[in-house]
């Protein structure tokens, strides 16, 4: 067979090119982040769009039941993935390059296993949580889990040395949502499980040619599963136990919401959750090609001082967000979802504070990894999801979606405060007083400027108060061009 050459996943020396340029390593992870970020961007804006356009031609109640289901096939889908997907990129890192297909192969033997399980057991759950008008769409996808949950390929791609591809399967995706959801829009508004239907199918072309891509890639071996399944579990099933837990803790106020309130009320907060999705997939394409490049600084030494940036970059991206969100949720949600949902804008302006602990989080997960706490996740999402089976109930029987978003604000602090702690403990100067005061200085910069033009206008106090808060982190020096392409500046100065 005709192979691409693969890149070897031993660490290798970084070295700072001639006339001011960057390392091997700061290219790499420019190359990753541009072709992850288009591709993610493509998969999770193609999923925002179509409920966009939904809720301009659906009723509230017709949402809220397409929510419920897109959410009942997240837990199953993180169910599928059990973690697998986070340490993939890790391991095949760690693994000679002659051994990389066999570890794809065993990888892909277990996720198939895990997937089959998880397919399984969502098909029953579809008749004791779902509605009847979504029963043989939802078994049918649940049934096909071992494909559609098949979304692992991005690791193996950056591995691979070629995240380019990232962007083909989000090119087909979008294709194949756009040309099956739009009739349904069109002739059947009232179908909601027609919607999930398109959803299926552009799931299915979407990881189709994923696989396909890593098998050309990599190739695929199966003749060492049972040598490679133990090392895959011990590094994923802390990730995995610890992700099913949280995405089990993300959609308990969609559960809630229907049992409580309804499905008018559920599509309210279905329609502002997407808001904190789409944030946090713009963190987690950051943040997921450092598992392979925090694996290798962790084993040169040189962590701390790319840990202190990667939580710095978090909080910088976190806290205007915070600020901003009371003045320009409600434009925002006018303009995109229309006067229906208004009352989906304070909603969003509180997860706005959870968006901020979730890249809190994700910053800090890759350092995890790479000193090899992941084993303490779980206890901390098993505390947030007890938390938030407290509190949901008891403030969404008081205030509705905006209770929903107190609690799961609650729960993701966290979340994002035990591996704070415990990295924090373990990562010698993690918090770098710098980098700190500065984002704090510019946020309170923000602060007053929209204070002063609140009177004026909301809108401009936020867009303003934003234009001030990216100068001064511009002119920090928080984002120069060496500490935002290359979050590894300790192997950088060799």
């Amino acid at each position: 067979m005709d192979r691409r050459p693969r890149r070897s996943g031993r660490p290798r020396a970084t070295r700072r090119t001639g006339g001011g340029g960057m390392s091997r390593d700061a290219r790499e992870y420019r190359r990753n982040l541009a072709a992850q970020a288009l591709g993610r961007f493509l998969y999770v804006a193609g999923g925002a769009g179509i409920l966009i356009a939904a809720s301009h031609v659906m009723s509230l109640a017709d949402v809220g039941t397409y929510a419920l289901g897109v959410g009942f096939l997240a837990i199953v889908w993180s169910f599928a993935d059990l973690g697998t997907t986070a340490a993939l990129g890790t391991l095949l890192t760690a693994t000679p390059a002659a051994e990389q297909g066999n570890m794809l192969g065993s990888f892909v033997a277990l996720r198939l296993a895990i997937s089959l399980v998880a397919g399984l057991v969502g098909a029953g759950a579809t008749y004791l949580f779902l509605p009847p008008s979504l029963w043989t769409v939802m078994t049918l996808a649940c049934l096909l889990t071992p494909l559609l949950g098949a979304r692992f390929f991005e690791p193996v791609f950056q591995v691979g040395g070629q995240p380019q591809y990232s962007r083909l399967a989000g090119y087909l995706y979008v294709a194949v949502l756009v040309s099956t959801a739009a009739p349904v829009l069109w002739l059947a508004p009232g179908r909601p499980d027609l919607l999930i239907g398109a959803h299926m199918l552009a799931g299915l072309a979407y990881a189709g040619l994923g696989l396909a891509l890593c098998w050309r890639l990599m190739g695929v071996g199966f003749g060492r599963v049972a040598e490679h399944a133990l090392p895959i579990l011990r590094i994923a099933g802390p990730l995995g136990l610890s992700g099913l837990l949280a995405m089990l803790n993300l959609r308990l106020a969609i559960a809630v919401l229907q049992w409580l309130r309804g499905p008018e009320d559920l599509a309210i907060f279905f329609a502002a959750q997407r808001f904190l999705e789409l944030g946090a997939a713009l963190v987690a394409t950051a943040i997921t090609p450092m598992f392979v490049i925090f694996t290798r600084l962790q084993q040169d030494g040189a962590v701390t001082g790319a840990a202190q940036r990667a939580l710095a970059l978090a909080l910088a991206f976190g806290l205007p967000v915070v600020l901003a969100a009371p003045l320009l949720s409600g434009p925002v949600v006018g303009l995109i979802y229309g006067p229906a949902f208004a009352a989906s804008a304070p909603v969003a302006a509180i997860l706005s504070m959870q968006l901020a602990l979730t890249a809190i989080g994700m910053a800090l997960l890759p350092v995890i990894v790479a000193i090899g706490r992941q084993g303490m996740l779980i206890p901390a999402a098993a505390a947030a999801l007890a938390v938030n089976l407290v509190l949901c109930p008891l403030l969404v029987s008081r205030l509705g979606p905006q209770g929903a978003a107190w609690s799961a604000v609650a729960a993701e602090a966290v979340i994002a405060g035990v591996p704070l702690i415990v990295v924090r403990a373990r990562v010698e100067g993690l918090l770098a007083r710098r980098l700190i005061l500065w984002v704090l200085f510019a946020g309170a910069a923000m602060t007053v400027t929209m204070l002063a033009l609140r009177p004026l206008s909301e809108t401009l106090g936020g867009v303003a108060g934003l234009a001030v808060y990216a100068l001064i982190i511009l002119f920090s020096g928080l984002l120069r061009a060496g500490e935002v392409r290359n979050p590894l500046q300790p192997l950088q100065a060799r």
